[in-house]
C-alpha cells in the first residue's frame, strides 16, 4: 500500500470528473469548508476569490467529485510551470467531515496523478488541515506566504505511488 492508498477500499460515493455547470456548486462547498475554520470576513472575502472554480477551469482541467449527483468535496490537480503536479483543491463539505470522503479524494488524486505520470504530489495546505495530508503521508517541505498578511502555508509532498 502506497502513501496515498490508504483508505481508498473504503470508498462511499463514486469520484467522477466534475461538470461544468456544477462551478458554482463547488466553489461555495469551497467556501464552506473554508468557514468551517472559523476565519474572520475580511479572510473570506479574500479566499473566495482564491476559492472560485470556473467552468471553464472544470471542462478543462482535472477536477473531480465526491457524492453523486450532489457532491460532498471535491478536488483539482494542477501542473506547476515546472511540470510538477499540485493538489489545487481539495474540500470536504462541513456537514460530511470525518465521513472518509477526503481520504477517498485524496486516494483518487494520487491516483490520477499516477496515470498522469507524476510519483509525488505537492500540497499548499491550510494550516488547519496540514495534519490530514501528514496523516496520509505527507512531509513537509517548506512553507510560502499566505494571500492573508502575517501567515504561512505549510508545502507538503506525497508519494502517489
Amino acid at each position: 500500500m502506497t502513501d496515498c492508498d490508504s483508505q481508498h477500499s473504503t470508498e462511499r460515493d463514486t469520484v467522477r470528473r466534475a461538470r461544468p455547470d456544477e462551478a458554482d456548486v463547488i466553489s461555495e462547498l469551497a467556501m464552506r469548508s473554508k468557514a468551517y475554520w472559523k476565519y474572520p470576513e475580511s479572510s473570506m472575502r479574500v479566499f473566495r476569490d482564491e476559492l472560485r472554480v470556473t467552468a471553464s477551469e472544470i471542462a478543462n482541467g482535472e477536477v473531480y467529485v465526491v457524492g453523486g449527483s450532489s457532491p460532498r468535496g471535491f478536488y483539482s490537480l494542477e501542473t506547476t510551470e515546472q511540470g510538477d503536479m499540485t493538489l489545487g483543491h481539495l474540500f470536504v463539505d462541513p456537514l460530511h467531515l470525518r465521513g472518509g470522503y477526503g481520504a477517498v479524494l485524496l486516494a483518487h488524486a494520487c491516483e490520477r496523478a499516477r496515470d498522469l505520470g507524476h510519483d509525488t504530489l505537492e500540497v499548499v495546505a491550510d494550516p488547519n488541515a496540514e495534519e490530514f495530508y501528514l496523516k496520509f503521508g505527507a512531509h513537509r517541505v517548506g512553507e510560502v506566504v499566505s494571500s492573508i498578511p502575517g501567515r504561512c502555508l505549510p508545502v507538503l509532498r506525497m508519494k502517489t505511488q
